[in-house]
């Protein structure tokens, strides 16, 4: 458990303040702005006893880590949603491979197939229809991919806006320690 320190106000009165509180602005109850020392600074203050099974236990989680876990959980979402668009993606035919096909069978085979394919698409089915249906579905997944690629880049830029920010505060602490 960390420490906890008495800062005084000027009016007389004082506030505790935590070692992660460093560089914080609190206000005192006679209205005045406190500015929490850094930790450096704190060990210079008068410090809480602390009363035996008082303690209770110190949390090192706060915003900001709860900040970076769901930025890092919704772009590990959107990496797992477009990889998955990715690997389900329509394959189109090669054209070699569909002229072999052809070539391959025989002229009662080919039209065995022709009747086979008119009973399961029907005669309205053709080349202009499946072109257009498989236009769609590419369109339809674009943008599905477009959907999931921007909901893995607003993750990993709230994971790092967190982390960055956390950066920042230390940093400003420390340079202020540096100044005194």
């Amino acid at each position: 458990m960390s420490a906890t320190y008495l800062l005084p106000c000027s009016c007389g009165k004082t506030t505790e303040v935590r070692p992660h509180q460093a560089g914080e602005m609190l206000s005192c109850p006679c209205g005045a702005t406190l500015e929490v020392p850094t930790v450096l600074q704190m060990a210079h203050l008068e410090q809480v006893p602390m009363e035996p099974g008082s303690a209770r236990p110190s949390t090192s989680w706060g915003l900001r880590q709860s900040m970076v876990l769901i930025g890092v959980l919704i772009a590990l979402l959107g990496i797992g949603l477009t990889v998955g668009l990715f690997v389900t993606r329509p394959q189109l035919l090669d054209t070699d491979e569909v002229h072999d096909l052809v070539n391959a069978k025989s002229a009662v085979q080919s039209w065995l197939s022709y009747r086979e394919d008119l009973r399961i698409f029907g005669p309205a089915w053709h080349s202009k229809k499946r072109d257009a249906a498989l236009a769609e579905d590419v369109f339809r997944r674009n943008v599905w991919m477009g959907v999931t690629l921007t909901l893995t880049a607003g993750g990993i830029i709230l994971a790092t806006g967190a982390t960055l920010q956390g950066r920042a505060a230390r940093r400003g602490a420390l340079s202020s320690d540096f100044e005194q």
